[in-house]
C-alpha cells in the first residue's frame, strides 16, 4: 500500500514540476488517496474509482463557474455545495472531500479553467495508481492461495 501511495505522490509532484500546475495535488486529493489505499475495503469510492475523477472535476468546474459569474459571495459558495451534493447523489457516491473541491475556487486567487483540469488529471492519476495497486495486491493474494 505505502509504495503505491508514494509512487502516486512522486508522479504527481513530477507532473506539478513539469506543468507548473500546483493544484494537480489539490489539498483534499491526499486525503482521498490515503483513504483509498489505507482503507480500500471500507472506502466508499474505492469500489467505483472511475467515477471519482468525474465527480471531483464536475464539482471543481462548478466552483470555478460560480466564482467567475458571481464572485466569492456566500450564496455562490452555498450553491457550490448544493451542486456538489447533487453530483454525489446522481452518481450515488459518498465522497465528502469532493464538496471541498467545489469550494477551493473561492479561496484560489485568479482561479481559472486550469483548476478543474488539474483536479481531473490529479484524480485520474490517483485512480490509475490505485487500480495498479489493486491489481498487484489481488495477484499477490491469488499466488498465496495457490501455495
Amino acid at each position: 500500500m505505502v509504495p503505491f501511495f508514494l509512487i502516486f505522490l512522486v508522479i504527481a509532484i513530477l507532473l506539478v514540476e513539469m506543468t507548473g500546475w500546483r493544484l494537480l495535488l489539490f489539498p483534499p486529493l491526499v486525503v482521498i488517496a490515503f483513504e483509498m489505499f489505507a482503507h480500500a475495503h471500507v472506502c466508499p469510492w474505492a469500489g467505483r474509482p472511475f467515477i471519482l475523477p468525474i465527480a471531483c472535476t464536475l464539482t471543481a468546474a462548478a466552483g470555478v463557474a460560480l466564482v467567475v459569474f458571481f464572485g466569492d459571495a456566500p450564496l455562490a459558495a452555498a450553491a457550490s455545495i448544493l451542486f456538489g451534493i447533487g453530483v454525489l447523489r446522481v452518481f450515488d457516491l459518498h465522497v465528502p472531500p469532493a464538496l471541498a473541491v467545489g469550494l477551493l475556487p473561492f479561496v484560489i486567487p485568479n482561479v481559472s479553467y486550469e483548476f478543474p483540469i488539474s483536479v481531473g488529471v490529479g484524480t485520474l492519476l490517483l485512480t490509475m495508481c490505485f487500480l495498479a495497486w489493486r491489481r498487484v495486491a489481488v495477484t499477490k493474494f491469488a499466488k498465496i492461495l495457490h501455495w
